[in-house]
């Protein structure tokens, strides 16, 4: 069942919006509650020809195959991304910004369940289309990338490391993984430096770890030691980052906690 309609009713509504909003932080349970809501809510997505047949403002029982052709979101940087909505005012919102209409006409969307709006939006995924924004531009805006948005549809719940910036509180989740590859010369020279560099710092430890609700692979851990006493823990991190980022093994990120 579809409902299209250039009125400003709402889709998934604005708990929905909600849930989208959570999976910003990037944990894997939250990633799971979103899939559990759109299997229970809609989501728009924005025409740029109407769908044959259907009715502005009327839900129409659909037989066959539904063919769409969307809006897509443009990015500074050349690729698109397939666009997917809670609700029609952030619809309209990003439509008004990008001259978005159908058929030169007012703009019109369909509303789809969430699950087959997701699975929908994947179906346009290639070389030109890299991934899907839901609610662009508005405080709920979720980013997911190709590789992200083919396990969802699969029903699996993945972290999403892009948006995952601290560990989880659950601290006794997060395993010490088994040694890997020996840290490269380069890197551990890097972090010499920076602890002959900053006074504050005592030493360190480099570790592997794992955490199955923010991590899809072991990644490196450095755990900064520091003197008691006031400190500017993101100075030191913003310091540690910058030697060290270009030095990382894959996955290509590292997490940095602390320890007086």
């Amino acid at each position: 069942m579809q409902i299209i309609g250039q009125d400003s009713g709402s889709g998934g509504g604005p708990d929905l919006a909600q849930v989208v909003k959570q999976t910003r932080r990037g944990f894997r349970r939250d990633v799971a509650a979103l899939l559990e809501a759109l299997e229970q809510a809609d989501l728009l997505i924005p025409l740029a020809e109407p769908v044959a047949g259907a009715t502005t403002g009327e839900r129409t029982k659909v037989q066959g195959e539904l063919r769409l052709q969307p809006h897509f979101l443009p990015t500074p940087e050349g690729p698109l991304f397939a666009a997917l909505f809670t609700s029609a005012p952030l619809l309209d919102a990003i439509g008004e910004k990008l001259g978005w209409r159908t058929a030169g006409e007012g703009l019109e969307f369909c509303s789809i369940p969430g699950g087959v709006a997701l699975e929908m939006a994947a179906g346009t995924l290639d070389e030109h289309v890299q991934g899907v924004i839901i609610d662009a531009g508005a405080d709920s805006e979720l980013v997911l990338t190709a590789a992200e948005v083919k396990q969802l549809v699969t029903g699996h719940p993945i972290p999403l490391v892009g948006y995952v910036a601290a560990i989880p509180d659950d601290h006794d989740k997060t395993l010490i993984a088994e040694p890997g590859a020996a840290p490269s010369p380069e890197l551990v020279a890097a972090l010499d430096r920076c602890v002959a560099e900053l006074s504050e710092l005592y030493g360190y430890e480099l570790l592997r770890t794992f955490n199955p609700e923010r991590d899809l692979e072991p990644h490196p851990t450095i755990k900064l030691r520091t003197a008691p006493g006031p400190v500017d823990h993101q100075h030191l991190a913003n310091h540690v980052f910058g030697a060290v980022g270009p030095l990382l093994p894959p996955p290509g990120y590292v997490d940095i906690v602390f320890e007086e």
